[in-house]
Protein backbone atom coordinates (compact mmCIF):
# COMPACT_ATOMS: atom_id res chain seq x y z
CA UNK A 1 0.00 0.00 0.00
CA UNK A 2 1.56 3.31 -0.99
CA UNK A 3 2.23 6.00 1.58
CA UNK A 4 1.97 9.74 1.05
CA UNK A 5 5.63 9.95 0.02
CA UNK A 6 5.50 6.92 -2.25
CA UNK A 7 2.32 8.42 -3.70
CA UNK A 8 4.42 11.47 -4.61
CA UNK A 9 7.02 9.22 -6.22
CA UNK A 10 4.32 7.40 -8.18
CA UNK A 11 2.72 10.68 -9.29
CA UNK A 12 6.09 12.07 -10.40
CA UNK A 13 6.97 8.91 -12.30
CA UNK A 14 3.55 8.87 -13.98
CA UNK A 15 4.06 12.48 -15.05
CA UNK A 16 7.44 11.55 -16.56
CA UNK A 17 5.86 8.72 -18.52
CA UNK A 18 3.33 11.00 -20.22
CA UNK A 19 6.11 12.27 -22.52
CA UNK A 20 8.80 9.59 -22.23
CA UNK A 21 9.14 5.93 -23.06
CA UNK A 22 12.01 5.42 -20.62
CA UNK A 23 12.67 6.73 -17.13
CA UNK A 24 16.03 5.91 -15.55
CA UNK A 25 16.33 5.58 -11.79
CA UNK A 26 19.85 5.14 -10.39
CA UNK A 27 19.73 4.05 -6.76
CA UNK A 28 23.37 3.52 -5.77
CA UNK A 29 22.50 3.05 -2.07
CA UNK A 30 19.75 0.57 -3.01
CA UNK A 31 17.35 2.42 -0.74
CA UNK A 32 14.30 1.51 -2.82
CA UNK A 33 15.26 -2.04 -3.72
CA UNK A 34 12.62 -3.52 -1.40
CA UNK A 35 9.71 -1.39 -2.66
CA UNK A 36 10.46 -0.83 -6.34
CA UNK A 37 8.13 -3.67 -7.41
CA UNK A 38 5.20 -2.24 -5.45
CA UNK A 39 5.86 1.24 -6.86
CA UNK A 40 5.77 -0.07 -10.44
CA UNK A 41 2.43 -1.81 -9.78
CA UNK A 42 0.92 1.65 -9.35
CA UNK A 43 2.31 3.08 -12.59
CA UNK A 44 -0.01 3.10 -15.56
CA UNK A 45 1.14 0.72 -18.18
CA UNK A 46 4.82 0.65 -17.39
CA UNK A 47 7.19 -2.29 -17.17
CA UNK A 48 10.07 -2.54 -14.73
CA UNK A 49 13.53 -3.30 -16.07
CA UNK A 50 16.11 -4.05 -13.36
CA UNK A 51 19.42 -3.13 -14.90
CA UNK A 52 22.70 -4.68 -13.82
CA UNK A 53 25.92 -2.68 -13.71
CA UNK A 54 27.97 -5.16 -15.70
CA UNK A 55 25.31 -5.81 -18.38
CA UNK A 56 24.54 -2.37 -19.80
CA UNK A 57 24.90 -3.41 -23.43
CA UNK A 58 22.46 -6.29 -22.89
CA UNK A 59 20.07 -3.87 -21.17
CA UNK A 60 20.21 -1.53 -24.15
CA UNK A 61 19.46 -4.34 -26.61
CA UNK A 62 16.60 -5.65 -24.45
CA UNK A 63 15.00 -2.21 -24.18
CA UNK A 64 15.40 -1.32 -27.85
CA UNK A 65 13.93 -4.67 -28.92
CA UNK A 66 10.67 -3.81 -27.16
CA UNK A 67 9.65 -0.43 -28.53
CA UNK A 68 5.97 -1.05 -27.74
CA UNK A 69 6.22 -0.57 -23.96
CA UNK A 70 7.25 2.10 -21.52
CA UNK A 71 9.98 1.15 -19.05
CA UNK A 72 11.17 2.24 -15.66
CA UNK A 73 14.83 1.27 -15.73
CA UNK A 74 15.81 0.71 -12.11
CA UNK A 75 19.58 0.57 -11.68
CA UNK A 76 20.69 -0.33 -8.14
CA UNK A 77 24.16 1.09 -8.70
CA UNK A 78 25.87 4.44 -9.19
CA UNK A 79 25.26 6.15 -12.51
CA UNK A 80 28.32 5.42 -14.65
CA UNK A 81 30.47 8.13 -16.18
CA UNK A 82 29.40 9.11 -19.70
CA UNK A 83 32.31 7.35 -21.39
CA UNK A 84 31.48 4.11 -19.54
CA UNK A 85 27.70 4.27 -19.93
CA UNK A 86 26.22 2.40 -22.90
CA UNK A 87 22.80 3.85 -22.05
CA UNK A 88 23.84 7.53 -22.28
CA UNK A 89 22.19 8.12 -25.65
CA UNK A 90 18.92 6.64 -24.36
CA UNK A 91 19.13 8.82 -21.25
CA UNK A 92 19.29 11.92 -23.46
CA UNK A 93 15.80 11.31 -24.84
CA UNK A 94 14.46 9.97 -21.54
CA UNK A 95 14.08 11.23 -17.98
CA UNK A 96 16.25 10.66 -14.91
CA UNK A 97 14.49 10.20 -11.58
CA UNK A 98 15.81 10.40 -8.01
CA UNK A 99 14.04 10.09 -4.65
CA UNK A 100 14.87 10.68 -0.99
CA UNK A 101 14.61 7.46 1.02
CA UNK A 102 15.01 9.36 4.29
CA UNK A 103 11.69 11.11 3.71
CA UNK A 104 9.98 7.78 3.09
CA UNK A 105 11.50 6.28 6.25
CA UNK A 106 10.39 9.33 8.23
CA UNK A 107 6.84 8.76 7.07
CA UNK A 108 6.98 5.02 7.71
CA UNK A 109 8.11 5.75 11.28
CA UNK A 110 5.18 8.17 11.60
CA UNK A 111 7.49 10.92 12.83
CA UNK A 112 6.89 14.64 12.29
CA UNK A 113 8.94 16.61 9.74
CA UNK A 114 11.08 18.13 12.50
CA UNK A 115 12.63 14.66 13.05
CA UNK A 116 14.09 14.46 9.52
CA UNK A 117 17.62 15.28 10.72
CA UNK A 118 17.32 12.56 13.37
CA UNK A 119 16.37 9.98 10.72
CA UNK A 120 19.24 11.12 8.48
CA UNK A 121 21.70 10.92 11.38
CA UNK A 122 20.70 7.33 12.17
CA UNK A 123 20.09 6.26 8.57
CA UNK A 124 22.19 3.11 8.94
CA UNK A 125 20.08 2.00 11.92
CA UNK A 126 16.82 2.63 10.08
CA UNK A 127 18.09 0.84 6.97
CA UNK A 128 16.64 -2.49 8.15
CA UNK A 129 12.87 -3.02 8.04
CA UNK A 130 12.88 -5.03 11.27
CA UNK A 131 14.60 -2.22 13.18
CA UNK A 132 12.09 0.29 11.81
CA UNK A 133 9.25 -1.97 12.95
CA UNK A 134 10.78 -2.29 16.43
CA UNK A 135 11.27 1.48 16.60
CA UNK A 136 7.58 2.09 15.79
CA UNK A 137 6.52 -0.57 18.30
CA UNK A 138 8.48 0.94 21.19
CA UNK A 139 8.15 4.62 20.25
CA UNK A 140 6.50 7.05 22.65
CA UNK A 141 5.55 10.69 22.16
CA UNK A 142 7.61 11.44 25.27
CA UNK A 143 10.70 10.79 23.12
CA UNK A 144 10.04 13.79 20.85
CA UNK A 145 12.81 15.88 22.39
CA UNK A 146 15.29 13.00 22.61
CA UNK A 147 14.31 10.53 19.87
CA UNK A 148 17.49 8.50 20.48
CA UNK A 149 15.61 7.02 23.44
CA UNK A 150 13.32 5.40 20.90
CA UNK A 151 16.30 3.58 19.36
CA UNK A 152 17.49 2.46 22.80
CA UNK A 153 13.96 1.26 23.67
CA UNK A 154 13.79 -0.67 20.39
CA UNK A 155 17.22 -2.26 20.85
CA UNK A 156 16.52 -3.26 24.46
CA UNK A 157 12.90 -4.22 23.67
CA UNK A 158 11.73 -2.21 26.67
CA UNK A 159 8.01 -2.55 27.30
CA UNK A 160 7.69 0.31 29.78
CA UNK A 161 9.06 3.41 28.13
CA UNK A 162 10.86 5.28 30.89
CA UNK A 163 14.51 6.03 31.57
CA UNK A 164 14.72 3.84 34.68
CA UNK A 165 13.70 0.74 32.78
CA UNK A 166 15.98 1.61 29.86
CA UNK A 167 18.91 1.99 32.22
CA UNK A 168 18.07 -1.27 34.01
CA UNK A 169 18.01 -3.12 30.68
CA UNK A 170 21.34 -1.63 29.60
CA UNK A 171 22.93 -2.42 33.00
CA UNK A 172 21.51 -5.96 32.92
CA UNK A 173 22.99 -6.53 29.45
CA UNK A 174 26.35 -5.14 30.62
CA UNK A 175 26.32 -7.41 33.69
CA UNK A 176 25.55 -10.41 31.49
CA UNK A 177 28.53 -9.56 29.28
CA UNK A 178 30.78 -9.19 32.35
CA UNK A 179 29.62 -12.56 33.73
CA UNK A 180 30.28 -14.26 30.39
CA UNK A 181 33.71 -12.62 30.20
CA UNK A 182 34.63 -13.78 33.72
CA UNK A 183 33.44 -17.29 32.92
CA UNK A 184 35.64 -17.32 29.79
CA UNK A 185 38.64 -16.10 31.84
CA UNK A 186 38.06 -18.92 34.34
CA UNK A 187 37.83 -21.47 31.54
CA UNK A 188 41.08 -20.19 30.04
CA UNK A 189 42.79 -20.47 33.45
CA UNK A 190 41.52 -24.03 33.79
CA UNK A 191 42.84 -24.92 30.36
CA UNK A 192 46.19 -23.15 30.76
CA UNK A 193 46.94 -23.81 34.45
CA UNK A 194 44.71 -26.75 35.29
CA UNK A 195 42.78 -24.83 37.97
CA UNK A 196 40.12 -22.14 38.38
CA UNK A 197 41.37 -18.62 39.04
Amino acid sequence: MPTLTTDKIIAKLNSYFTDNQYVFWYDDKQEFKDIIDSIVQHLSPVKLYKAQANQQFKSKIDLLNDSEHKYLIYAPYKRPAIQENYLTDMEHYSKLFTADATQIILEELQLPENQLLFVKKYNSYFGAKTRRADFVKYWSDTFDKTPEKGIIAAITKTEKLDMNELLMKVIAQAMLIIIIFLHLVNMMCLILFGRWS
